[in-house]
């Protein structure tokens, strides 16, 4: 597989021209918005585990489909409340941190990007993310374009979508694979 163009996958790489110059000319078409967290994962993987696991993942489907996806920075302080009791977990309340996802999200429905999809890698950031989706698509059912993109407002409704990476699994190869046969697990075989 040839070398990840870095700074055409990754939206903090470009530089503000480059950006406006790719959204203006149709190149772009989605974005992932990887979330995840910064959390224990035992005492054998570091604690980076989950972000650096979708950050790779969203760098991989990114890079296969260029150049119409870009990647944004991860999230990577997730809802780990669960697991403060293990000193370095990093948590933040769900309601803060899913004001922060919306904005992120608004951001770039912003910029211009109808395609969006939150790649999680977190199971905390599960349940929060459920119970809220269809009020941030009905939030992102009309758009006022940032002022730059010249652009009238327009009723062009998000196409977003929320998936955890270990969904995308088929059960078949899953069971095929791993020795436990339990996914996602937490700091386990997947």
């Amino acid at each position: 597989m040839p070398a990840v163009n870095e700074q055409r996958i990754y939206l903090h790489k470009h530089s503000r021209r480059e950006f406006r110059q790719r959204m203006q000319s149709g190149e772009l078409k989605a974005c992932i918005i990887p979330v995840a967290a910064t959390e224990q994962h035992l005492e054998h993987l570091a604690m980076e585990h989950d972000w650096r696991s979708v950050m790779h993942i969203a760098t991989e489907v990114a890079s296969r489909m260029q150049p119409a996806v870009i990647v944004a920075l991860a999230m990577n302080i997730g809802i780990s409340e669960h697991h403060m009791q293990h000193i370095g977990t990093l948590t933040a309340l769900p309601g803060s941190w899913l004001g922060v996802l919306f904005d992120t999200i608004r951001s770039m429905h912003q910029a211009g990007f109808q395609q969006i999809l939150v790649l999680n890698g977190h199971g905390g950031n599960v349940a929060p993310c459920l119970g809220i989706w269809g009020q941030f698509q009905q939030r992102l059912a009309f758009s006022a374009p940032h002022p730059a993109a010249k652009q009238p407002p327009r009723q062009h409704p998000a196409n977003l979508h929320f998936v955890s990476y270990w969904d995308l699994l088929p059960k078949e190869i899953a069971e095929a694979t791993l020795q436990t046969k339990r996914w996602p697990g937490h700091a386990q075989e997947f």
